[in-house]
């Protein structure tokens, strides 16, 4: 049975962690710095101060899909509360069945807790296209500059 839940990061960060190399290679279209290297303790303090969530998917007890959430008042317009996320990973067998159904989830449950605007930064258009049936946009430009290189 397919089950959705928000729950704290430092709850189910044990299962993601072992999975990030392959999570990566699977739904990301890459970028010079590759696999992610997680700062695990940033999150986990975020988390304990219920600044990070984590929309887990699963299958009975098996952890089939996730995307984490880090919420908060933006910086620079301090009257919106917005959650930000880089990314969704969903098992290959449960991608075409729960997609969708993943964003709206998502959605429902972000609005509930008083989120007004939810931002993904992604490097795969494939998931961009999927948000984009939900009703999001492709709203801003990320420039960067790496130094020291």
């Amino acid at each position: 049975m397919i089950s959705f839940d928000f729950v704290p990061l430092h709850k189910v960060g044990h299962e993601i962690a072992p999975n990030i190399a392959r999570h990566y290679a699977e739904m990301s279209d890459g970028d010079e710095y590759g696999v992610p290297e997680i700062d695990w303790d940033t999150y986990l303090a975020l988390s304990h101060a219920g600044h990070c969530l984590v929309l887990t998917v699963r299958d009975g007890e098996k952890l089939v899909g996730y995307s984490v959430y880090t919420i908060g008042r933006n910086p620079r317009y301090k009257q919106i509360i917005e959650a930000s996320s880089a990314g969704i990973f969903l098992e290959k067998e449960y991608r075409g069945k729960l997609s969708e159904q993943f964003i709206k989830k998502a959605d429902e449950y972000l609005k509930k807790i008083g989120v007004q605007e939810t931002i993904y930064v992604l490097s795969d258009d494939r998931v961009g296209r999927l948000l984009g049936r939900g009703g999001y946009e492709s709203k801003y430009k990320v420039w960067s500059i790496k130094y020291g290189q």
